[in-house]
């Protein structure tokens, strides 16, 4: 392998780029002044997509994270690679199957980086590497991981950090992970569409007291945030250095923590939906028993049916349990500053909502954006 020198437009491979935030890093690099003008804009997919937009940098190569040989194939050529293709699960699938697409597909990833030369890794982390079922109040990435993880994803989450980390400097590749949580906007599958349907089928349950607070992220910004350190990444590479936030982890967020239901419910009203009732709370003891039925018959039926249960321990521990964290790291190594404030953000979401249906990922690739 051969290491080359940077170029001004870097070639980018994007793993899981049809997907929530992966669309939204393709956004941000084809919109006016990015923060990485890309010389190619590789997605690599296990879906195919139903639009692709017509910029010729962008081309897509279908794949799965588990093939090492479709990766090594895909990253030729590459200078940078965004790692975002991941299994989100709470709880639903196979632990066995988590780690093989989290972990182990973070491991092939990482091994075809740097066989192919490429300068900078970007792994897309979580909150949940360290999360807990307890509270974590204004923490910063000096928090250690915890001695048991609370499923399987929070583990796989962990597990590949780990590998980003002892990746970094060899053959010269540098490595970077960032942890979001909450992550919402336009599109977004998880959060948001699960409450419109909710809202859509009556009643629409809330979990907990309203008490909890958590840090949230928007898409736009946290796609800013992988380029804002990547170029980092590659700026330094270019002049010689040391990356200032290579082999490092990082929190992202934007904006104070708020309750998760009175975040989230005014973008579902404001979207055209009427919650009822409206204010419906169920406790948090009541809601871990329904997690544990609906996890239970989840199991019992998956041999007949994949059933994804709306429900979970781990999803009512998160909604019911303070999470906060600061992104001050972010900003002081990268420059991460949000580009988009609170209101646009909630315009911008509020807009998609209104004018599309909820949505299952992976959705349509945007085109570029004027702003």
């Amino acid at each position: 392998m051969t290491r080359r020198q940077v170029p001004l437009r870097p070639a980018l491979l994007i793993t899981g780029g049809f997907g929530f935030i992966g669309q939204a890093l393709v956004r941000e690099l084809l919109r006016d002044n990015p923060v990485i003008d890309a010389s190619e804009i590789r997605i690599f997919d296990i879906h195919s997509p139903t639009i692709i937009s017509a910029d010729p940098r962008v081309r897509f190569i279908k794949g799965d994270i588990r093939d090492y040989g479709a990766l090594a194939v895909a990253m030729k050529g590459v200078d940078a690679v965004f790692h975002l293709a991941s299994m989100v699960d709470w709880g639903t699938h196979k632990p066995q199957t988590v780690y093989e697409i989290n972990t182990d597909g973070t491991a092939g990833a990482l091994k075809a980086s740097q066989e192919a030369g490429v300068s900078a890794f970007i792994h897309t982390s979580s909150l949940d590497a360290v999360i807990t079922t307890k509270p974590l109040r204004n923490v910063d990435e000096s928090i250690p991981y915890p001695a048991r993880y609370p499923n399987a994803y929070c583990g796989s989450k962990a597990e590949a950090e780990k590998l980003v980390f002892a990746a970094n400097g060899q053959g010269g590749m540098r490595t970077v992970s960032l942890r979001p949580s909450s992550v919402w906007g336009e599109a977004d599958p998880y959060h948001i569409s699960a409450l419109v349907n909710l809202a859509k089928s009556v009643p629409y349950v809330r979990i907990g007291d309203g008490s909890a607070v958590q840090q949230l992220v928007y898409v736009g910004n946290l796609a800013h945030a992988h380029l804002a350190a990547c170029r980092e990444i590659l700026e330094a590479a270019a002049e010689g250095h040391e990356s200032t936030c290579s082999g490092k982890p990082y929190f992202i967020t934007d904006g104070p923590a708020e309750n998760f239901f009175h975040f989230f419910d005014r973008i579902v009203e404001k979207s055209g939906y009427q919650i009822r009732p409206a204010n419906l709370w169920i406790p948090r003891r009541l809601m871990l028993l329904a997690g544990i039925l609906a996890e239970s018959l989840a199991w019992l039926i998956r041999p007949m049916v994949r059933w994804n249960p709306k429900v979970s321990r781990f999803a009512v521990n998160y909604t019911c349990n303070d999470f906060t964290y600061t992104s001050a790291a972010a900003e002081r190594d990268f420059g991460f500053i949000p580009v988009y404030t609170i209101g646009q953000a909630m315009s911008r979401t509020i807009d998609w909502f209104r004018n599309n249906e909820t949505v299952n990922p992976p959705v349509i690739t945007a085109s570029p954006e004027k702003e």
